[in-house]
C-alpha cells in the first residue's frame, strides 16, 4: 500500500523535473545570441530573480527607472496583458471601447457634473473629523468610498457598517496579497500545475480573488439598475448612449463602473492619509493655504468654484502628489511579446516597471525632494520647466488614467476643507522625532502608505463651530 502511495508521487516529481529541464534547456538556447538590458547576472528559470533579496529592490526599481522607463511611453502599444481591468487590458478594440466608456463621463469638460457630490463629501468628512478625530483613517475611507459610489452608481453610503465599504476592504486585501511573490509571476508555465499540488495554493487563492473581484464589479451595478436615479452618474451617462447594435455594452458599463470604484477607493484614502502625515512632519506648510483660504472663503467651506481663486491649495495639492506619491511603482505591466529597443532584446512576459517615486524624488528637478514644500509650485505654469507631478502620477501616455480629472478634484476640495476647518497638529511621544519622510511609509501591494500615526484636529478660530455646525444639520447620506 505503501509502494503503491509513492510511486505515483515518483512519476509526478519526475514529471516536474522533466518539464522544468526541458524549460531551462529552451530558455538557454532561445536566449543565445540575443542582445539584453544590462543589469544583475541571471540563472536558469529563475533568472534574476535571487539577486532582488542581495541586492534590494531599490536596486531592481531605480535601475530600471532611469534607463527604461521612457519605454511605457514609446513603445506603449505591446506591453500590456492582463484581465479585464483598463489599465491591464491587452491594447486592442476591446481596450479601445473600454476606455472610451470611461473617458465619455470623466473627460475634463464633464466632472463638474460631479462637483456637488463632491462637495458633499468634504463637508461630511469635515464633520465626521470633529466628532471622532481619532478614527481619522476610517473617516477618510468613508469619504473615498461615499464619492466614489454615489457618482459611479447613485448609491448612498451612510457609514463604515455599509457593505460596500466592507468589500471594499476585501478588495484591498486582494490587491494586497496578489502582490506579493508567487513563483508563477516569475515562471508562468505553472499556472497548469493543478491546484491539489503541493506549492499550488496560488490556485485557490486566485479562485477567491476573483470571487471577490467579481462581487465588487456586479453587486453595486444590479443595484443602479434596479433603481432610479435623481441626478447624473457615470452608469446612467454610459446606458444612456448604448447603443442596440452594442450587444456586449452593458458588460463594458459594468467592467467600466466596477474598475472606477476598484481603483478609486484606496488610491484616495491613501492620498488624503498622506497629506495628514505631511502636516505632521512639516506642520508650518499649512498656515498659506488656510491664510488664503480665510481671506477668500468669509465664513463658509471653500467650493471648488474657489479653486482658482486659493492657488496656495492647488500648490500644495501638486507637492502632495510629488513628496509622496501613492504608488510610487505605478501598475507594473508585462510585455506581450518578443521586441528590441534600442538594440535591446526585451522577451515576452517581461515585468515593466516605472519608478515614479524615483522621478518625482530627482533632485535635478525637485532640490530637496525629501522636504515637503508646497513654495516649489506656487507660481506654477503649466507651460514651463517644473514638471508637472500630475503628468507623473496618473500614469502616461495610451494608460494615463481616465479618472485622474475626478481624482484631482475630490482631493483638492477634501484638502481644502480640512484645511478650512482645522489646524493639523502632530502628537509627539517622548523620545519620537519627526523631522523627514524617512522610516514612516511603507507598502502594502502597490500602494505606500503611511505607517499608523495620530495627529491632533484643533478646530480653527472664527466661524468653524458654526460652519460645522450648520453642515451636520444636513445629512444627505441617510
Amino acid at each position: 500500500m505503501f509502494s503503491s502511495f509513492v510511486m505515483p508521487s515518483i512519476y509526478l516529481l519526475d514529471a516536474i523535473a522533466l518539464v522544468l529541464a526541458v524549460i531551462c534547456i529552451r530558455a538557454f538556447f532561445s536566449s543565445r545570441g540575443k542582445h539584453y538590458p544590462p543589469g544583475p547576472q541571471g540563472y536558469p528559470l529563475v533568472g534574476s530573480l535571487g539577486c532582488a533579496s542581495h541586492t534590494g529592490h531599490t536596486y531592481f526599481v531605480n535601475q530600471l527607472a532611469e534607463q527604461y522607463a521612457h519605454l511605457i511611453r514609446e513603445r506603449g502599444t505591446i506591453r500590456i496583458d492582463w484581465t479585464w481591468v483598463l489599465g491591464t487590458l491587452r491594447f486592442g478594440t476591446r481596450w479601445k471601447r473600454h476606455r472610451r466608456a470611461f473617458d465619455r463621463p470623466f473627460r475634463e469638460s464633464q466632472v463638474h457634473l460631479f462637483w456637488d457630490i463632491q462637495q458633499d463629501c468634504a463637508k461630511q468628512l469635515v464633520v465626521d473629523l470633529s466628532r471622532s478625530p481619532k478614527e481619522f483613517m476610517a473617516h477618510l475611507r468613508l469619504a473615498a468610498a461615499r464619492a466614489t459610489m454615489k457618482i459611479t452608481y447613485g448609491i448612498n453610503v451612510k457609514d463604515m457598517n455599509n457593505k460596500y465599504v466592507d468589500l471594499s476592504e476585501q478588495v484591498t486585501k486582494v490587491m494586497t496579497e496578489g502582490t506579493k511573490f508567487f513563483l508563477v509571476n516569475f515562471i508562468p508555465a505553472l499556472k497548469w500545475v493543478p491546484e491539489w499540488v503541493p506549492g499550488a495554493g496560488f490556485q485557490r487563492k486566485a479562485k477567491e480573488w476573483k470571487r471577490t473581484l467579481s462581487q465588487m464589479r456586479d453587486c453595486p451595478f444590479a443595484v443602479s439598475q434596479a433603481s432610479p436615479v435623481t441626478h447624473p452618474t457615470f452608469v446612467s451617462q454610459l446606458m444612456g448612449g448604448m447603443g442596440e447594435e452594442f450587444d456586449e455594452d452593458i458588460e463594458i458599463v459594468r467592467n467600466a463602473a466596477g474598475q472606477a470604484y476598484i481603483g478609486g477607493v484606496d488610491s484616495l484614502t491613501t492620498t488624503l492619509a498622506i497629506f495628514l502625515r505631511a502636516l505632521t512632519l512639516f506642520p508650518e506648510t499649512q498656515k498659506k493655504a488656510q491664510l488664503e483660504i480665510d481671506n477668500v472663503c468669509v465664513g463658509r467651506l471653500p467650493t471648488l468654484h474657489d479653486r482658482k481663486s486659493l492657488p496656495q491649495v492647488d500648490a500644495l495639492l501638486r507637492e502632495l502628489l510629488r513628496w509622496h506619491p501613492v504608488a510610487p511603482l505605478g501598475v507594473p505591466h508585462s510585455s506581450t511579446k518578443d521586441d528590441v529597443y534600442n538594440g535591446h532584446f526585451i522577451p515576452g512576459g517581461s515585468l515593466i516597471i516605472a519608478n515614479m517615486g524615483r522621478i518625482l524624488s530627482d533632485p535635478e528637478i525637485f532640490p530637496d525632494p525629501l522636504v515637503f514644500n508646497p513654495d516649489r509650485f506656487v507660481d506654477f505654469d503649466p507651460k514651463g520647466d517644473i514638471l508637472d507631478p500630475r503628468d507623473i502620477v496618473f500614469g502616461f501616455g495610451k494608460r494615463i488614467c481616465p479618472g485622474r480629472f475626478l481624482g484631482d478634484s475630490f482631493l483638492w476640495i477634501c484638502i481644502a476643507s480640512i484645511l478650512a476647518a482645522f489646524e493639523i497638529k502632530p502628537i509627539e511621544r517622548i523620545g519620537e522625532e519627526a523631522s523627514s519622510s524617512n522610516g514612516v511609509f511603507t507598502t502594502l501591494g502597490f500602494l505606500s502608505q503611511p505607517y499608523p500615526f495620530e495627529c491632533s484636529f484643533v478646530p480653527r478660530s472664527g466661524c468653524t463651530a458654526d460652519l460645522l455646525s450648520n453642515t451636520a444639520d444636513s445629512d444627505p447620506w441617510s
